[in-house]
């Protein structure tokens, strides 16, 4: 009766124990797996949505361009090349070579002033 006994208390503390141990563990519920996010600045999204637009309307623009050289023919897109090489270049502050400064016809004159 002894043994019997022993084991009856022995089986009587584990289950206390796993009782006491399993309330110290919790369980996770799905509410409790959401992390918290922090309201959105709008004034962040308006500034992201505006840079989205612009860079769509960048990319609409360079596809009808692309759609326009196509529709011209070979003389009118050669110098429509010719002419953004120029445009370029003069957007970056240089000047055209010096012989073709010297030897460029000019296309209006200078009209002098009466006062000096």
């Amino acid at each position: 009766m002894g043994l019997c006994r022993y084991f009856d208390t022995m089986f009587r503390r584990i289950i206390i124990a796993i009782i006491a141990l399993s309330s110290l563990i919790s369980i996770d519920a799905p509410a409790q797996k959401k992390k918290y996010k922090a309201p959105k600045d709008p004034q962040k999204e308006a500034l992201k949505k505006e840079e989205q637009e612009a860079k769509q309307l960048d990319k609409d623009i360079a596809k009808m361009k692309k759609e326009h050289r196509k529709l011209q023919g070979k003389k009118t897109a050669k110098r429509m090349k010719r002419n953004k090489k120029r445009s370029d270049r003069y957007g970056r502050g240089q000047k055209d070579p010096f012989l073709q400064r010297l030897f460029n016809k000019k296309k209006y004159k200078k009209v002098k002033s009466k006062d000096g």
